[in-house]
């Protein structure tokens, strides 16, 4: 079971690698129809396939498919310490790796400043993280994946625990960010003096005060800021 889970997971992960090229190859092929298209053939082809999948398990290993059957099951799953225990840390291990996946985009451009290598770094992360569960693969022919278990657990902490007080020492920034942190920034004029009064030229008066205006792509655009503008 645990060598099938990790060909599984291999195909999750290189699904990021190739799913925007194939994705970009059908919308220069045709529009993005084609992708919405491409996505209804696949799931045909797979509803398809899974009903020439016969079962695994020997007639009296079998159960029912009901309501009573399926609680009777997870009442067993969740009462024994052991698959408890894997339950849990599997969903701590997703919850980590999915909070990671959705905040990957906003972590390259904000953190790293790096939003145009988005997609080629991401794709080479998820192709390594394949990588890696293919090599899980071969290590459950050797070793038990109890012991497989608790190494990859072990060194996952380690390495979380060694990322996270890299992240507190630099303030949250990495070092080869050009964003500054929170606290390395300098102090804005309004935080130093909120109530401080504007500073305007002598002999001026803000209403009488006019200064050249940047353009502005969608407030000047507007026809109808450029009429009330002609008419001023």
């Amino acid at each position: 079971m645990a060598r099938v889970m990790t060909l599984v997971m291999a195909v999750f992960f290189w699904a990021p690698v190739v799913g925007p090229p194939l994705g970009k190859g059908l919308v220069e092929l045709g529009s993005w129809r084609y992708v919405m298209a491409f996505s209804v053939f696949t799931a045909v082809v797979i509803v398809a396939w899974s009903t020439r999948l016969e079962e695994t398990l020997k007639p009296e290993n079998r159960r029912p498919l009901t309501f009573r059957s399926t609680i009777d099951g997870f009442r067993s799953v969740t009462t024994h310490p052991v698959t408890l225990g894997y339950t849990l840390a599997t969903m701590f291990s997703a919850g980590a790796f999915f909070s990671f996946l959705a905040s990957s985009e906003l972590i390259f451009d904000d953190v790293f400043d790096q939003e145009h290598w988005f997609v080629p770094y991401f794709s080479i992360m998820a192709a390594g993280m394949g990588l890696v569960t293919l090599l899980n693969n071969r290590a459950l022919h050797r070793f038990r994946a109890r012991s497989v278990a608790l190494g990859a657990g072990c060194l996952q902490i380690c390495a979380a625990g060694t990322m996270l007080g890299l992240a507190l020492a630099a303030g949250g920034r990495p070092p080869s960010s050009t964003k500054p942190s929170a606290a390395q920034s300098p102090p804005s004029a309004s935080a130093t003096s909120p109530t401080a009064p504007p500073a305007w030229p002598a002999n001026s008066s803000p209403s009488t005060t006019s200064e050249p205006k940047q353009w502005h792509p969608v407030r000047d655009s507007n026809p109808c800021y450029q009429i009330e503008n002609l008419a001023s």
